[in-house]
């Protein structure tokens, strides 16, 4: 299985979302939220698909930076 890997844009407003629900691939770091892993298992894939859904400014993408 591959999956798609995920990045965070400039448009972040570090609301933390992301890292509730997906602590394992994003954390808050400064101002900003970065991927701190890629997505390996389905699980944390799904867990990337909430977050993107839930991310209120959409920062969340999938794809190279």
């Amino acid at each position: 299985i591959v999956f798609v890997m995920v990045y965070v844009n400039e448009h972040c407003i570090w609301c933390g979302i992301c890292e509730s629900i997906a602590w394992s691939i994003f954390k808050i770091e400064g101002w900003v939220s970065h991927v701190i892993k890629q997505p390996e298992i389905q699980e944390e894939k799904e867990k990337v698909q909430e977050a993107i859904s839930s991310c209120p400014v959409s920062a969340i993408k999938e794809g190279q930076e």
